[in-house]
C-alpha cells in the first residue's frame, strides 16, 4: 500500500462512527485535492462509494470539470450525481464564496438524503485550514474563525485535514492520478489565492512546520470553543425559557458571567453557533448586552430581534405581518393565527378558575349573527373593558398590563362586526360579558403554539 494511503487509512480508523460498508457521498471538483480523496477512499474496497459534483458556473466552460468526473465516475463504475448553482441569485452585496459554499452544502445534503449516503466527505487539507485561520485572524473572526475548518460535523466529514497540500502532490503524482486545473486559483485578487500564493508559500519555505503549526492551533482553539460550549449547553441555556420563536433570559442569570459566554448563548439560542460573526456583529452585540437601557431593541442573524427589558432579554423571531392580516372564525372551528390556536365553541358550563386569560365566555345571543374575525390590534383601536362603562385604547391598555414590546408587536384581537370583543389572553369587552338574561354561551379559546 501506498505510504500515504497507509496514513489515511490510519486516519480513517480514529473517527468515531464510520463503520465499514458505510456509503460516502465524496464531493469531487475534478482538482488535485478531491481526486486524491475519491482514489484513496475508492482504494480501501471498505465503503459504498458515491461521487458529487457541483458546478458553481461561475467561469466559462465550468461544465468541463463536471464532464471529466462524470467520465472518472463511469470508468470506475461509481454513481454519479450532479447539480448546477444559478449565480444570477447571488443577491447584490453578497459574498460569491459564501453564497457558493452555502449553496454547495445544500445540494450536497440533498443528495446524501435522496441516495441514503451516510457520510459526506470533502477534500480540505492542511494548507486550506491555515489559510482559513489566517483568513478569519484578519477578519476578527473570534474565537470561533480561529479553531478554522471542522474535521466533523454531524455527517459532513474532511478526512484530509491532517495532511498537506505536499504529501497529496507526492501521492497524487507518485500514482498518476488524473485532475483538471481551476484557473481562477491562480487569480491573487481573491484574498485567499493572494495569502496562498504571496505569503503562505514563502512562509512555509522559511518554516516547513508552519501549516503542522497552525494546525495545532486551530485544535486548540476548537478545543477551548468546545469548553465553553459545554458550559452553555449543559448549564446556561436549560435556565432559559424558551420556545421555536421566542425566549426569555433573566437579566440575573447572566449579569455575572464574562460577555462572550453571553454572547455564546445568544448564538444557540438564535441558531446562529456554527455561523462566524463578523467582528461589528460581535461589537454591536456587545454594546446591547452591556450598555443598552430598557426598552432598547437589536436585530440579529436568522430574523431575530433582541429586546432588553425590565428584568430579562427577550429574543423573538420576526413574524411576517403581510401574511396574517385576518382570519374569519367560525364556531367549533380551531384555526391557527399567529403561533396561537383559537377556537369559539358553544358551552353550558363555566368555569372561573385562573387561567391567565387564554380562556374567557362571552354572551353568545349577542354574537351569533356577527361576522367574528381575528386580527393583528392596530394603532388607534380602542375597546370597553369589561367593568368599564367607558372605552380605552388598546395600546393603553397593553401598557397597563405591563405587556413587552414584542407581544404587543404580535397582540391579536377578535371582532364582531369589526368591533372589537377580546383582547386575546387578556380581557373581553363588557358589552359581551355574560349576565343572569344571557341564554346562550360561547367559550373563547387561545392556545400559545410556543
Amino acid at each position: 500500500m501506498d505510504p500515504f494511503a497507509k496514513k489515511f487509512n490510519s486516519h480513517l480508523q480514529t473517527i468515531a462512527g464510520l463503520k465499514k460498508a458505510d456509503k460516502l457521498l465524496i464531493a469531487v471538483s475534478g482538482g488535485m485535492d478531491s481526486m486524491a480523496l475519491f482514489v484513496l477512499c475508492k482504494s480501501l474496497n471498505r465503503f459504498g462509494i458515491l461521487l458529487a459534483h457541483i458546478d458553481h458556473r461561475l467561469r466559462k466552460n465550468s461544465d468541463r470539470d463536471m464532464k471529466f468526473v462524470q467520465s472518472i465516475a463511469k470508468h470506475c463504475h461509481v454513481p454519479f450525481h450532479s447539480r448546477k448553482l444559478n449565480p444570477a441569485q447571488i443577491k447584490h452585496g453578497d459574498s460569491v464564496e459564501s453564497w457558493a459554499r452555502k449553496n454547495r452544502y445544500e445540494l450536497l445534503n440533498e443528495i446524501a438524503e435522496n441516495t441514503g449516503a451516510n457520510w459526506i466527505m470533502t477534500a480540505h487539507h492542511g494548507n486550506d485550514q491555515a489559510e482559513t485561520v489566517l483568513l478569519n485572524l484578519s477578519r476578527h473572526a473570534g474565537v470561533s474563525g480561529l479553531r478554522g475548518i471542522g474535521k466533523k460535523n454531524n455527517h459532513l466529514l474532511r478526512p484530509l485535514l491532517p495532511f498537506s497540500k505536499k504529501e497529496i502532490e507526492k501521492f497524487v503524482s507518485r500514482n498518476r492520478i488524473p485532475f483538471v486545473s481551476d484557473p481562477t486559483n491562480d487569480d491573487i485578487a481573491i484574498p485567499r489565492n493572494f495569502l496562498r500564493k504571496k505569503i503562505l508559500k514563502s512562509w512555509e519555505e522559511f518554516d516547513p512546520h508552519l501549516i503542522s503549526a497552525i494546525q495545532q492551533s486551530a485544535d486548540h482553539f476548537s478545543e477551548w470553543k468546545d469548553a465553553l460550549d459545554h458550559f452553555i449547553l449543559n448549564g446556561l441555556i436549560h435556565q432559559v425559557q424558551r420556545t421555536e420563536n421566542k425566549f426569555i433570559i433573566p437579566l440575573d442569570l447572566i449579569e455575572k458571567i464574562p460577555v462572550f459566554s453571553r454572547i455564546r448563548l445568544l448564538q444557540f439560542l438564535t441558531s446562529c453557533a456554527e455561523v462566524l460573526w463578523a467582528k461589528q456583529e460581535m461589537d454591536r452585540v456587545r454594546i446591547f448586552l452591556e450598555g443598552s437601557q430598557t426598552g432598547k431593541t437589536l436585530q440579529v442573524k436568522n430574523g431575530w430581534i433582541l429586546l432588553k427589558d425590565r428584568r430579562e432579554i427577550i429574543g423573538v423571531k420576526k413574524i411576517n405581518k403581510t401574511e396574517t392580516k385576518s382570519l374569519e372564525l367560525h364556531l367549533n372551528q380551531l384555526v391557527h393565527f399567529c403561533d396561537h390556536m383559537y377556537k369559539i365553541s358553544l358551552t353550558e358550563q363555566i368555569s372561573f378558575a385562573r387561567n391567565k386569560g387564554n380562556t374567557e365566555y362571552a354572551n353568545w345571543s349577542i354574537l351569533k349573527h356577527m361576522k367574528i374575525e381575528l386580527r393583528l390590534w392596530e394603532s388607534g383601536d380602542s375597546f370597553q373593558p369589561l367593568g368599564m362603562t367607558g372605552h380605552q385604547k388598546v395600546s393603553d391598555f397593553l401598557i397597563n398590563q405591563k405587556v413587552d414590546r414584542f407581544a404587543k408587536e404580535n397582540q391579536t384581537v377578535m371582532t364582531a362586526n369589526g368591533q372589537i370583543f377580546w383582547v386575546c389572553s387578556h380581557r373581553i369587552s363588557d358589552w359581551v360579558k355574560i349576565t343572569g338574561d344571557t341564554t346562550e354561551k360561547v367559550k373563547l379559546n387561545c392556545l400559545s403554539l410556543n
